[in-house]
């Protein structure tokens, strides 16, 4: 089985060339996690993959916008990147345009050795999809479409209210339903996009199957609670830090990683709180490396924002895997198998979230421990990258 799989995916090299020679963060590094760990995943079940890969990054190198990375191999993926103009128009237009030669030529080789193959697309990048799919006008390949956002939802920030952000959401919407099927993160995205009733699995998320020899190892003098991610008050981050504030514990910590239109009002709390440390963008191994110290991980997201439906938080499931315990609200796109394996905040309000951190911090280490633990155990076996790449090769085979 012979698979390109078509996303922002680089090598660890070339991330750390792009970082290096970039002036600002590289964009979606969660989204890096996430596509490299179900190639992994396809690796691991047998297929060979190749990535057709438009590197995530808006700067120069040595002054020039023209980007050009070489191929590399790294843990048995194959990575091609697009040429690509960094300015607006005419780097969306060199992304497709590469796209579509390199999609037709790696089709072709296939034909000629005739093996079975499929191409795999992250569906929000319009470009890159665009060139992709323009290659079904000259060849029979199959493609599958990993939705990880609806269009126009903006779950990874605010809204956007413009007329390209209204024209792209169009043709987003016009490109998801071009393909043969789809991976989706809830039954409700399946609900909107999937009017044809083309084939699909629900996967609303994974893990690294290879977390299960990392071991928990709890800070014994402090009680450290963990928020990580977007901080923008629609988040619950606000609902959260107040809450905090109410309840007592001088060994008590709420750290809190990330960045959003809520960095600003980070030093207003942690001088009313001494207990409150903003810790800024950290990179996700640091990050992790810090839940698996912790007493508790929350994310506090409201579930009556629209997007909930949409979206299941990658968070929850490293959360998950560390064996740290999870306090959560009971977001419209969690299945109902998760319930037993996390704390779930039943009043989303300041005063519940009280109500929820008091109980939970009423327990003593090894009820917290058991309940991290069988948490980690289900993701492990049920969400591991395998099991789920498994379910995507099956999807197609």
């Amino acid at each position: 089985m012979k698979i390109l799989y078509c996303s922002t995916l680089c090598s660890h090299k070339a991330i750390a060339y792009l970082s290096k020679h970039s002036c600002e963060d590289l964009e979606g590094i969660t989204v890096q996690k996430f596509h490299r760990l179900i190639a992994k995943g396809m690796v691991e079940n047998g297929a060979t993959v190749s990535t057709l890969s438009a590197p995530p990054f808006l700067g120069t190198i040595n002054g020039s916008r023209r980007i050009k990375l070489s191929d590399d191999e790294e843990e048995g993926i194959h990575y091609h990147y697009t040429k690509l103009w960094n300015f607006s128009v005419l780097r969306h237009l060199s992304i497709a345009f590469g796209a579509l030669r390199y999609a037709r030529k790696w089709w072709r080789k296939r034909c000629k050795e005739k093996e079975k193959s499929f191409i795999v697309c992250d569906t929000l990048n319009i470009s890159l999809c665009c060139g992709v799919l323009l290659s079904k006008l000259f060849s029979s390949v199959r493609f599958v479409g990993i939705m990880t956002d609806m269009p126009g939802l903006m779950v990874g920030g605010e809204k956007k209210r413009s007329l390209i952000g209204s024209i792209t959401k169009r043709a987003n919407l016009f490109i998801l339903k071009q393909f043969d099927a789809y991976v989706f993160l809830t039954e409700a995205m399946n609900t909107v996009i999937n009017k044809k009733a083309r084939p699909y699995i629900i996967m609303e998320g994974l893990v690294d199957s290879n977390m299960q020899t990392k071991q928990r190892n709890p800070d014994k003098n402090v009680r450290n609670i963990i928020y990580a991610g977007g901080l923008y008050e629609r988040y619950g981050i606000k609902m959260l830090i107040d809450a905090f504030r109410q309840v007592e514990g001088d060994n008590l910590r709420l750290s809190i990683y990330g960045r959003g239109a809520m960095v600003e009002d980070m030093p207003k709390y942690e001088k009313t709180d001494k207990r409150l440390k903003y810790l800024g963008l950290r990179p996700n191994d640091e990050v992790v490396e810090q839940e698996f110290k912790a007493t508790l991980l929350v994310n506090p997201r409201p579930t009556h924002e629209e997007f909930t439906k949409y979206s299941f938080p990658s968070k929850n499931m490293e959360y998950m895997v560390s064996g740290t315990p999870l306090l959560t609200t009971a977001l419209p796109g969690m299945p109902k198998e998760y319930y037993p394996y996390v704390f779930l905040c039943k009043e989303e309000s300041v005063q519940g979230f009280v109500a929820s951190l008091k109980e939970i911090l009423s327990l003593n280490d090894e009820e917290l421990a058991k309940r991290g633990n069988e948490a980690k155990e289900f993701v492990l076996q049920k969400k591991n990258n395998i099991a789920q790449a498994g379910r995507i090769i099956e999807l197609i085979r």
